[in-house]
């Protein structure tokens, strides 16, 4: 009888160093941002894709950070971020404001957080539109070419 006992003991515990397993690395998935992270990619903007670089932070709030864009012209537009990572597969609710507006902006960034795709509307109903980004450094804004049906 002591042995079936034991048994139970040894299999309760391997139950919990399971879960235990389970539970940090959904956890570690959950968080879809672990660091500081530059992107240069598009984002599409009244019938064209624009050069932009996105930088997201985490912090203990959610998440914030910074984007700059290329508007055809050449004139610089910065913006701000903020939001929060929710859901699975590495979802990501943003806000978004610039000199032209606000609005949301979901980003789904990818499991070794080199990439994201996303998707942005201006104000809370406005028609959806993309953004995407792939890891990289400020100075490669300058040459970022974009064209229509670009995506990381």
């Amino acid at each position: 009888m002591p042995q079936q006992r034991f048994g139970r003991v040894e299999a309760a515990a391997l139950l919990c160093t399971g879960a235990v397993w389970l539970a940090t690395a959904g956890l570690a998935h959950a968080r879809a941002l672990d660091y500081e992270t530059i992107y240069v990619g598009c984002v599409e903007s009244r019938g064209g894709n624009l050069p932009i670089v996105t930088h997201l932070n985490p912090t203990s709030q959610g998440i914030s950070g910074t984007y700059v864009f290329i508007e055809e012209d050449g004139d610089r537009i910065e913006g701000r971020l903020e939001g929060e990572a929710r859901g699975d597969e590495g979802e990501v609710h943003l806000q978004w404001q610039d000199l032209h507006g606000s609005g949301s902006l979901t980003l789904r960034i990818s499991r070794d957080q080199s990439s994201f795709t996303g998707q942005w509307r201006n104000g809370d109903s406005g028609p959806l539109s993309n953004w995407w980004g792939r890891e990289g450094v400020y100075s490669m804004l300058a040459s970022q070419t974009c064209v229509p049906g670009d995506s990381a």
